[in-house]
């Protein structure tokens, strides 16, 4: 069978804000739009079979959704006290038509309650306090509150995810709201370096993620998925983390600039699908799943040199990335192996308008995958990224 799609889909808005100040305030208060629509069918052609019809389905019905958002940013710094502020709402109004899927004139899948309106508020307060000229040391906490996507909402039945299930949207999700701590620390050696680093938490409520739906409610329509997951929200999950990161003084003409950076995310309770012979036979429940896509710990090394009072500046970059291992049960998630890439890259500012960049990538031609990279469709194997690549660019700045 071919499948051939054929979607119209629109993306429109604007984004206006003015940046005011009273004293030692300053505010920056504004408005945004964003109108997102798809639309359209797909055709299914049996190519060994010319003579049978062509099979039709719709993908997207009308689907729309509308978000406007209000914000304001407050900042003010005393003698050694920085002060951020922020409250946003968002208005999110979503809907569609039928969701309606048939095949040889029967009904697959069907679902007319289809809109939703949600008033989303979100919040942010930190401070940074300045101890003296080498550290400073801050803290933000905040609750950042998001509507579902287009495809949370209205996928009808396409294996989207990175496990091998058919996809189906849930209009009626509720949005899911991120509560975070972030605590950053800052200290800057004139002859050392600059070496900076933070940690969060995050405890996310109505975590939006997806549970198998029983064949009988709906049958899954691409050859080889185990059944169909359709978009739930989860009670709570959380997340942790740290970044840290070291730069050689900007006064020296040779620098070294490292990264590192590691997220783990739990979810206290989770079902796990036992699949035997392509389908699903029964199901357990796992505590403290890991957390499915999240990327394992990275870290990067760059060494570079400044020529001509550092208009040209060649740099050697080694990435390493580690294996990921912390993988979630529930979504039958594979490890990765680990993997390091070596990079060149070289910087020429011939003037302010005129700069010139290229180099080479994964020098090496090492053979590697990243740990979110899709599986290839039909089949087991996952999608490598390129070989060695060579490139260029040129930035005019007018």
């Amino acid at each position: 069978v071919v499948a051939v799609s054929d979607i119209q889909a629109r993306n429109y808005g604007f984004n206006v804000k003015a940046k005011l100040g009273f004293g030692n305030n300053e505010f920056l208060v504004g408005t945004d739009y964003e109108h997102i629509l798809k639309d359209g069918d797909r055709t299914k052609t049996r190519i060994l079979e010319p003579t049978m019809p062509e099979m039709g389905e719709k993908l997207w019905n009308d689907a729309q959704i509308q978000n406007n958002g209000l914000f304001v940013l407050y900042h003010r710094q005393w003698d050694d006290f920085l002060l951020d502020a922020a409250i946003r709402a968002d208005f999110n109004r979503a809907t569609s038509g039928q969701l309606k899927l048939e095949k040889m004139g029967n009904e697959v899948y069907f679902n007319d309650d289809v809109e939703s309106d949600y008033t989303n508020v979100s919040f942010s307060i930190g401070g940074r306090y300045i101890f003296n000229d080498k550290f400073s040391l801050k803290m933000a906490v905040g609750r950042g509150v998001r509507s579902p996507d287009m495809n949370e909402r209205f996928i009808i039945l396409l294996p989207i995810g990175y496990d091998n299930y058919d996809y189906l949207g849930n209009p009626l999700l509720k949005p899911e709201a991120n509560n975070q701590v972030d605590i950053f620390a800052k200290l800057n050696l004139p002859e050392a370096g600059l070496i900076e680093g933070g940690l969060f938490f995050s405890y996310v409520t109505d975590y939006i993620t997806a549970e198998l739906v029983p064949e009988s409610v709906v049958k899954p329509q691409t050859k080889g998925v185990y059944g169909v997951k359709q978009f739930t929200n989860e009670d709570h999950v959380y997340l942790t983390g740290f970044e840290l990161s070291y730069a050689t003084p900007k006064k020296l003409l040779w620098g070294v600039d490292a990264r590192m950076a590691m997220t783990r995310g739990i979810n206290p309770e989770a079902t796990s699908y036992i699949i035997e012979n392509g389908e699903v036979t029964d199901s357990e429940l796992v505590e403290n799943d890991p957390l499915s896509e999240i990327p394992p710990m990275e870290g990067t090394i760059e060494a570079y040199y400044k020529f001509f009072k550092g208009k040209l500046i060649p740099a050697l970059c080694l990435r390493m990335v580690a294996k990921q291992n912390n993988i979630s049960v529930a979504y039958a998630e594979e490890e990765s192996p680990a993997f390091s890439l070596l990079n060149f890259k070289l910087s020429y500012q011939f003037n302010e308008q005129l700069r010139f960049t290229g180099g080479i990538s994964n020098i090496l031609d090492k053979a590697y995958y990243e740990h979110l990279n899709r599986e290839i469709i039909g089949g087991s194997g996952k999608l490598y990224e390129p070989g060695r690549v060579f490139y260029i660019n040129i930035y005019f700045n007018i």
